[in-house]
């Protein structure tokens, strides 16, 4: 699963990517440049670490959005 979310000014570089490796159960967030489309930010989890990652998310995005991008990771597992 790969899911990206364009958020704009309510996230760090603007563009938030959400990949799902389901044969190593890992979870990968990236934090994109809204232009550029570079990495700003990166983090890999676990997917028994989903409240690590909604925090990782939520200290670089809005809650609002922190909140719907880890139910949407839930509604995929």
């Amino acid at each position: 699963m790969k899911k990206t979310f364009k958020i704009g000014e309510y996230a760090v570089g603007g563009i938030i990517k959400v990949q799902y490796l389901e044969d190593k159960e890992i979870i990968v967030v990236e934090f994109l440049d809204y232009f550029t489309k570079e990495i700003v930010l990166s983090h890999s989890f676990n997917t028994n670490q989903l409240l690590e990652m909604e925090f990782f998310i939520e200290d670089n995005c809005t809650s609002y959005w922190a909140d719907k991008i880890t139910n949407y990771v839930k509604s995929k597992l």
